[in-house]
């Protein structure tokens, strides 16, 4: 014999399963084929390595890389069908790469990601540093990202990969990281000036954004040397200074006022760049000039949007630099 149904003992037990199935208020997820991680909003889940790393499905066997002939296992594709919205015939690339710190020795066990704007694969790093992407979709463009924060580094570069359309291997420059610093703790309500490095003032407004959600977060810096620049930035820009912090991508809601000692001599001039956590471009930020003694600050009002990378770079040749070292 059916047994009527109470309507009130009823919705509170859809209430309950709705309330587990949310996650506390987290923004769903949802896999897609081949291990890909896609947010609902279509971007990408990047919060960094250790406890605030994404959960990124990853195969089994990229787990641990093998070292067959120096090279790491690859991952499966970004985009795993064989045609494209209209049906015509994809091309596909390989996309490889190193990491190495700043001596030069290849960093094992690292998480590199690479993305589009809406999914993301991972791979590890082998014994040499080596990682690999296997059958990337040819015509986008991707970024990639080195998490390894939670090491000690500031890895978090994020640079820019456009795979060719006709499916060659694309095989990236190695990438050295840099140590990071002394950790300041920073909180996200607050507004408060540190210095992350010596040499370097920033002056943090109010309702930061730190990439692992928090209330707060232990600020640190890092000075890449400049022989261990990056070519796709050497190749736009002529560096003095190239700062990285962690955690990377915290974003501000005002500017964030620097002051840097420059060691340059009075009325030089230099043009400021960040890099963007999500795209790998630069982006342009202020223009500072140099101060009698060798300071140099960010005009009142005007900083830096996020925290990435920060470059400072030399004008080009005739736009107005008026001093050296």
């Amino acid at each position: 014999m059916a047994v009527p149904l109470d309507p009130q003992r009823v919705c509170a037990l859809l209430t309950l399963l709705v309330l587990l199935g949310c996650g506390g208020g987290e923004e769903a997820r949802r896999l897609v084929p081949d291990g890909e991680v896609r947010s609902e909003a279509g971007v990408p889940d990047l919060a960094g390595e250790g406890d605030a790393a994404p959960d990124l499905a990853r195969p089994a066997a990229d787990l641990h890389p093998a070292d067959r002939d120096g090279e790491p296992d690859l991952t499966p594709a970004l985009d795993s069908g064989s045609t494209d919205d209209g049906g015509a015939p994809v091309t596909r690339c390989r996309v490889r790469g190193q990491l190495l710190d700043l001596a030069g020795a290849p960093l094992a066990g690292l998480r590199v990601v690479l993305c589009n704007a809406a999914t993301c694969f991972s791979a590890e790093t082998d014994a040499a540093g080596q990682y690999a992407f296997a059958s990337v979709r040819a015509g986008l463009r991707l970024y990639l990202k080195p998490l390894a924060e939670a090491r000690g580094l500031g890895a978090a570069l994020v640079t820019g990969v456009t795979c060719p359309p006709v499916g060659d291997e694309v095989v990236l420059e190695p990438v050295r990281l840099p140590p990071l610093g002394p950790a300041t703790v920073v909180a996200a309500a607050a507004g408060a000036e540190v210095t992350p490095l010596p040499g370097l003032t920033l002056r943090l407004p109010a309702g930061l954004s730190f990439p692992s959600f928090g209330d707060e977060a232990e600020l640190r810096g890092a000075e890449l040397p400049l022989a261990a620049a990056p070519g796709w930035l050497t190749a736009r820009l002529t560096p003095e200074r190239i700062f990285v912090f962690s955690p990377f991508g915290t974003v501000a809601p005002s500017p964030i006022g620097c002051t840097v000692d420059t060691g340059l001599a009075g009325g030089s001039v230099l043009e400021s760049f960040v890099v963007d956590h999500l795209t790998g471009e630069l982006v342009a930020g202020p223009t500072l000039v140099v101060e009698e003694g060798g300071l140099a600050s960010s005009p009142a009002g005007e900083g830096l949007g996020e925290l990435t990378w920060f470059v400072l770079a030399r004008p080009p040749a005739g736009a107005g630099d008026g001093g050296g070292r």
